[in-house]
């Protein structure tokens, strides 16, 4: 009987050893930092480590809807062979969902997400990203893992260099009368002005100027 218990101590000592030294390492999920001013649209990576072995994961992003508007979501190379489902119509967050046969061993980009700058205030405001994995697998056994959020700026001069159309260092409300010249086809300073990186200068850039100022 003792011969038995002490055959048993050692094996679970044995298994106990190589689980501490070969067991999988926590995958790690980080978000991008990023800044930007008013009326910028901004890309946001989040990424995973290498040899995460995952098959199965479901994830949520959690942004301030008062200060960030989804554009859109780019899939990362490291997932573009499996199944995903991206769900951005949930206010203030978006889901995505992905399946595969295949572990994944890559670290890489798992989605790039963009968002425009909607609002902003008198000093500087960091608008946290915050991702929560609802779930992680890999061929039906849970990970464990590690989140590194991320957070959106709104960065006061930057927001105000964005809206220096005549060049003069300040933004002001000349500025403002600049485009609205350009608009009623008056000579301006305003031709190449483009903020919301769509190749003109319309109505567009007046509106966002006059929310901004």
């Amino acid at each position: 009987m003792k011969k038995l218990l002490c055959f048993i101590l050692i094996v679970f000592v044995i298994f106990s050893a190589s689980s501490a030294v070969y067991g999988e390492t926590p995958v790690l999920f980080s978000v991008d930092k990023v800044s930007g001013g008013l009326g910028e649209v901004l890309s946001v990576d989040i990424k995973i480590s290498e040899n995460s072995n995952l098959t199965n994961m479901l994830l949520s992003l959690y942004y301030d809807s008062k200060y960030l508007k989804f554009k859109e979501m780019d899939v990362g190379d490291i997932v573009s062979r499996g199944l995903y489902e991206f769900n951005d119509a949930l206010k203030d967050r978006m889901k995505f969902a992905f399946i595969s046969e295949d572990p994944i061993t890559k670290g890489g980009t798992v989605m790039t997400i963009s968002f425009e700058i909607i609002n902003s205030d008198s000093e500087n405001r960091e608008v946290p990203l915050t991702l929560q994995v609802d779930e992680l697998i890999s061929d039906s056994v849970a990970l464990e893992y590690i989140v590194e959020n991320g957070s959106v700026t709104v960065d006061v001069a930057q927001t105000q260099n964005r809206g220096d159309v005549n060049g003069d260092g300040v933004f002001d409300e000349k500025d403002i009368e600049e485009v609205k010249d350009y608009l009623l086809g008056k000579a301006s300073s305003a031709e190449s002005f483009d903020l919301n990186s769509d190749g003109i200068c319309d109505i567009c850039e007046f509106i966002i100027l006059r929310d901004m100022l």
